[in-house]
Formats: C-alpha cells, sequence, structure tokens
C-alpha cells in the first residue's frame, strides 16, 4: 500500500506533466494563430492563458492527492497559478540562450527564479489549506524549485561545456530536461506537503 507521500507525488508529477505540456503547446498554438488572426493580442493572450490554465489544473490535481480533500485541490490550483505567473514573468530571459552568455549569470537567475515559483506555489497551497507548517512545505517546494531550475538550464551548461558527441542527444537531453525543471518541483514539494499533514 503507497504511503500518502507517494501517492502526493505521482499527483503532482501528473499535474507536472500537465503543466509542462501547457508551456510546449503555447507557441505551436501561437503559430496557428498568427496564420487566422491579423492582430497580434489574441495570440498573447493565448500565450499566456494556456500556460496558466495548465498551471492551475497541474497543482489542482496534484494538491488533490495530498490527502486534505478537495481544499487541496482549491489550495494547490491558487499555488499552482501563483508559480505559473512567476515564471511566466521571469522564463522569457532564459528563452533563446546561445551558450554563449555569462553562467554565471544564466545559472542563478534560473535557479532563484524557479525557486521563487515554486515556493510561492507551496506557500499559497499551505496557506489555503491552513494545516500549519507553512514555512516547511513552502522552504522544500523552493527547494525543489531550484533543483528544476538548475535542470531547466543543463541544455545551457551542455551547449556551453559539451563535445560534439551531445549533438544526438540535445533534442531528448533538453526534453527530458523541460519536463524535470517543473515535474522534480512539483513532485518533491507534494510528497513533502503530504507527508508534512498526514
Amino acid at each position: 500500500m503507497s504511503s500518502p507521500a507517494h501517492r502526493a507525488a505521482l499527483g503532482f508529477l501528473r499535474g507536472g506533466l500537465i503543466a509542462t505540456v501547457s508551456l510546449a503547446l503555447a507557441p505551436a498554438l501561437g503559430a496557428v494563430l498568427a496564420a487566422i488572426f491579423q492582430s497580434g493580442w489574441p495570440i498573447g493572450l493565448m500565450q499566456f492563458l494556456l500556460p496558466m490554465c495548465g498551471f492551475v489544473l497541474g497543482g489542482a490535481i496534484g494538491g488533490e492527492a495530498v490527502g486534505v480533500g478537495s481544499r487541496g485541490a482549491m489550495a494547490f490550483g491558487c499555488g499552482g497559478g501563483a508559480a505559473g505567473l512567476v515564471l511566466l514573468l521571469t522564463a522569457p530571459h532564459l528563452q533563446g540562450l546561445t551558450g554563449f552568455e555569462n553562467p554565471r549569470v544564466v545559472v542563478p537567475y534560473a535557479v532563484a527564479t524557479s525557486a521563487l515559483a515554486f515556493g510561492v506555489m507551496g506557500l499559497a497551497g499551505s496557506l489555503v489549506v491552513r494545516r500549519g507548517k507553512v514555512g516547511r512545505v513552502a522552504a522544500v517546494f523552493a527547494v525543489g524549485g531550484a533543483l528544476g531550475g538548475l535542470l531547466g538550464v543543463l541544455p545551457f551548461l551542455v551547449q556551453r561545456w559539451g563535445g560534439p558527441g551531445w549533438a544526438d542527444l540535445w533534442v531528448f537531453v533538453t526534453m527530458a530536461c523541460s519536463i524535470g525543471s517543473v515535474v522534480v518541483p512539483m513532485a518533491t514539494g507534494g510528497a513533502a506537503a503530504a507527508r508534512t499533514w498526514s
């Protein structure tokens, strides 16, 4: 029989995959909308709303598995929306990296912004649930976010320092790191929340 932490980790893993898919779909749907609409505002709106909805839904699915009833889904749906908002505001600075940027700037920025985004998710979720030990849950989400931020810039570091043999694995490394940058913080934070509140 699985533990509450294990069930929560799986729930947040599923939620993280939904959030990741929403992030990946936004540019493709933006290209489709660009072919339909003359104006750019529907595209920008969709590219903002789709990931936001993905993070809200992903957080709610994860929160439902925490074991605190429907409050968990509502709490982490709000937290997921907060994390999505922070990431949408900060991630554009990390897009289009060529490998020539200074890693002493790129890596701390990615780690700090991801830790902030997922720390806010844990904090918002904990405050809505009102089960106590808010700081502990928020801290674990933030640490998971820091790991996720490091995963997110790993392709940049590989591009900068990797040898020519990495070219064949480039797509796989980028995709795995993109998924991990969202799933790792959500799964570790969700497991910690369930362990703390069970």
